[in-house]
């Protein structure tokens, strides 16, 4: 009598299915939350490619096929030139700012300071308020009659400096800055100190030895240790800056003259008070291009410093 041979299957093929039934199970518990991104990513973004090379208008039924003209449109605008330059300003004004205020924070709040922790709460404040309060509340503080900062002005002697913060086309993009600056350094100073955390000891400690300064201690052992950090940093700051729209719109609303008017700004305003939809949808693909390109440098460079 022969007996039934089980097939053994060998050690690689049974982990191959493990695996395998654990990757599918997983993919199975994402699926909905793939499925819910999808409809509300994919379909806006689809839409406004569609809208991007079509001729929209109000009470239209159809929206008939124009190719390019709309990129061109954009392309040709000294309103889109300038939106672009002062987007160019804001961004690299205000992540140059983060940066080395988030630095410098990060730095003090490392040391072992009597209340630390009470200080790092306190600095963490701007950034969990929601940026509409922290807009509304600093075009208060900017008011040129009633305003905090004006009545400091003359309670110390300099009644004689008046200036409208947020009208003056000298400082209102500035000013708009230092409102972003201050919202978003708490973030770049918690990515920071997280990397100051993770320094190797032994490596100050050797400085320490050779008789190496504070500064030279910063240059040489700290800012090395922080350069992954610091540019991934960077490059999110930067994305993040790109597509900015909250603060400018309710401080001054592009103005003084546009000044201020950013890319985010300039698709609102194309789209909404002129009705060109197809040249702000347009607009808004290529703002999508450029954030796309910052974020395939931003994996690149993610993939590079962890490998």
């Amino acid at each position: 009598m022969v007996g039934k041979t089980r097939e053994v299957h060998p050690p690689a093929v049974r982990m191959r299915f493990v695996r395998l039934r654990r990757e599918s199970t997983g993919l199975l518990f994402v699926l909905p939350t793939v499925l819910v991104m999808l409809l509300v990513i994919a379909y806006p973004l689809l839409d406004a490619l569609r809208l991007s090379v079509s001729d929209v208008q109000l009470n239209q039924s159809s929206t008939p096929f124009v190719g390019l003209a709309n990129f061109a449109a954009v392309v040709s605008d000294r309103v889109f030139a300038n939106a672009l330059r002062n987007t160019i300003v804001w961004t690299v004004l205000s992540v140059a700012l983060v940066l080395l205020i988030g630095l410098a924070a990060a730095l003090l709040v490392n040391e072992h300071l009597p209340g630390r922790g009470l200080i790092r709460s306190l600095i963490l404040v701007p950034w969990i308020v929601p940026a509409v309060v922290v807009a509304v509340v600093w075009k208060w503080l900017y008011n040129p009659d009633f305003g905090v900062i004006q009545d400091t002005l003359n309670r110390i002697g300099l009644s004689s400096i008046h200036v409208n913060w947020l009208a003056d086309p000298r400082v209102a993009l500035y000013a708009v800055i230092a409102v972003n600056v201050w919202k978003s350094f708490p973030f770049a100073m918690l990515m920071v100190l997280a990397g100051l955390q993770s320094a190797p000891v032994p490596l100050y400690e050797a400085a320490r030895v050779d008789g190496a300064g504070a500064w030279q201690r910063l240059l040489y052992v700290t800012l090395p240790h922080l350069r992954p950090t610091l540019i991934v940093l960077a490059l999110l700051l930067t994305i993040w800056n790109l597509n900015t729209f909250t603060y400018i719109y309710v401080l001054t609303g592009g103005g003084p003259v546009r000044l201020t008017e950013v890319l985010g700004v300039y698709i609102y305003n194309t789209a909404f008070q002129g009705f060109h939809f197809g040249v702000a949808a347009a607009a808004a693909v290529i703002v999508f291009l450029l954030s796309g390109l910052l974020t395939v440098v931003y994996i690149r460079a993610l993939g590079g410093e962890t490998a």
